[in-house]
């Protein structure tokens, strides 16, 4: 992220001295030949990063650096935090998913057992409507026939069988 760290400067005092940069630079600049214009730009350039590079060296303090420790450190834990709660998430998920389907199917099942069940209650319900049905039509047929049977015979009395007296009550036999 181009931010200086102090494991890097570390690194870099270990393999170079803190007076050789200045005195390779000011070999170079005597033995260069270059242009008085040139040798000013040289300077002046290296007066920036020198003057930058103190700057830098010297608001690399412990607090800063704990600073810096704390902000990469926060980057780092939000960044695995969110990584855990995306995978959370998508588990979670799976899970809810894996859960809702399994509901469905069980309910699709008691759907169809108890669709299953009706019908056979509404077979079992229309075989006994039709045998009573049956009944009927046959109790029908059968009052039809006592009715037909009855006026035969009441017109077989009333043409054959004569009226008989009635018989004394009790009454008057008591006489």
């Amino acid at each position: 992220d181009g931010t200086v760290r102090a494991a890097d400067m570390e690194t870099l005092n270990r393999f170079v001295p803190s007076g050789f940069v200045a005195a390779a630079a000011w070999k170079f600049w005597t033995k260069s030949g270059l242009s008085t214009v040139g040798n000013r730009v040289i300077v002046s350039a290296a007066i920036a990063y020198a003057g930058y590079y103190a700057f830098e060296r010297i608001r690399w303090t412990p607090a800063r650096q704990g600073q810096e420790f704390r902000k990469q450190f926060a980057e780092h834990a939000s960044e695995k935090l969110r990584h855990s709660v995306e995978y959370t998430a998508s588990k979670c998920s799976d899970q809810v998913s894996a859960e809702l389907k399994e509901t469905f199917t069980r309910l699709e099942i008691t759907a169809r057992d108890v669709t299953n069940d009706l019908k056979d209650e509404i077979n079992q319900l229309e075989e006994k409507s039709q045998h009573y049905e049956g009944i009927a039509e046959m109790s029908k047929k059968w009052k039809n026939k006592f009715d037909w049977l009855e006026i035969e015979l009441r017109n077989y009395r009333n043409d054959f069988i004569p009226k008989m007296p009635s018989r004394p009550s009790a009454q008057k036999l008591d006489m």
